[in-house]
C-alpha cells in the first residue's frame, strides 16, 4: 500500500498526512478496495487546466482530474487536485476546506 502527496503549489495549507491517509485506507476498506498505489499532486488551477487541455482536451478549469489504473479491486491512480477549485468551491457551497477536500480526494 502506497499513498503519497506531492505539492506543485505553495498554496495548499495542508492537513497532517496520517490523517489524510487513515481517512483515504478507510473509505476504501469501506468499499472493498485494495490501495496499491495513489499518488496525489495538489496544485493551482493553471497546471490543473493544462493537463486538462492536453490529455482530455477539454480548455477549462476542473477540481480533479484522474489517471486511473486500478484493476479488479486494486486502486492504482494519480489525481491531481486543484487548490483554487477547492478554495471557491468552499464558498460555493458553503462548506469547510477540510469537507471540500475530502469530497474531491474520493471522488478522484
Amino acid at each position: 500500500m502506497a499513498v503519497s502527496f506531492h505539492l506543485q503549489t505553495s498554496k495548499f495549507p495542508s492537513p497532517k498526512k496520517k490523517n489524510l491517509i487513515d481517512w483515504i485506507l478507510l473509505v476504501a476498506y469501506q468499499e472493498q478496495k485494495e490501495i496499491k498505489d495513489i499518488s496525489y499532486v495538489f496544485c493551482d488551477d493553471n497546471y490543473l487546466r493544462l493537463l486538462n487541455k492536453k490529455f482530455l482536451h477539454h480548455n477549462v478549469y476542473t477540481d480533479v482530474i484522474t489517471f486511473d489504473d486500478s484493476h479488479d479491486n486494486k486502486i492504482v491512480a494519480e489525481i491531481y487536485i486543484s487548490i483554487d477549485r477547492i478554495r471557491e468551491n468552499t464558498f460555493k457551497f458553503q462548506t469547510p476546506f477540510l469537507n471540500e477536500l475530502l469530497r474531491v480526494m474520493v471522488h478522484g
